[in-house]
């Protein structure tokens, strides 16, 4: 397998044995062979749907292409998970199958996204985890999110959860006089497969005890 790189003009090994002539096509790329492409794949995504990255590229399987063509199509990929709010980057390569066909393979770097995954189509919820959680256990938030494997999920929904679990834990807080300062909750959106999606309640907590009757907690409930 072979990782792409852009053509660099050809070298004659035999340039003192030619003509003038023919030393001036040293300056001139040789052209870009044209294969097959057998398959695609695209690795590495975790924060986003993989199906509208596919949709993005331009050369499907089938298609007669150059590595120029590859070239432009990882761009194409790019731009998509730049719009998708993306942090990360591509590698490109080629598996050689013979006989000119040639898989195309892109693997990306995901690092997550940079502002609040806005969910467009309806997405099943196949797994809801809660990561960090100190006072209250994920039995009783699971219980207040509202959320549970199954439903359909929107984003509204997931908005609205965030709301109920926040609500809850300060209100086991102010009863149970057990914590003092702040309280981060992130939903983490991933995709198992396409029409799923796993929900991981993150938690991050500056806490300590406290005794009843000091002044309140603050609390802060944000989007990943």
């Amino acid at each position: 397998m072979t990782t792409l790189k852009i053509p660099s003009p050809a070298r004659l090994a035999t340039a003192g044995l030619l003509g003038a002539a023919a030393l001036a096509s040293v300056a001139t790329p040789a052209r870009a062979q044209s294969f097959v492409i057998n398959k695609i794949e695209i690795n590495g995504v975790t924060s986003v749907p993989v199906q509208p990255l596919r949709d993005a590229l331009k050369d499907k399987p089938g298609a007669t292409v150059t590595t120029d063509d590859v070239l432009a199509d990882q761009d194409r990929l790019y731009n998509a998970l730049k719009s998708a709010n993306v942090i990360g980057g591509i590698k490109t390569a080629l598996r050689d199958l013979g006989h000119g066909r040639k898989d195309v393979i892109f693997t990306v770097t995901d690092n997550g996204v940079q502002k609040p995954v806005v969910i467009t189509t309806a997405l099943h919820i196949a797994h809801v985890t809660f990561e960090g959680n100190k006072y209250l256990d994920s039995d009783q938030l699971a219980a207040a999110s509202g959320l549970k494997p199954g439903d359909v999920v929107t984003d509204k929904s997931i908005q609205d959860a965030l709301a109920r679990i926040g609500a809850a834990y300060k209100k086991a807080s102010d009863l149970k006089a057990v914590a003092k300062g702040k309280t981060n909750i992130a939903p983490k959106i991933t995709y198992p497969q396409t029409g799923l999606v796993d929900i991981a309640w993150q938690f991050s907590e500056t806490a300590e005890k406290k005794k009843r009757n000091t002044e309140d907690e603050g609390f802060k409930t944000e989007a990943n």
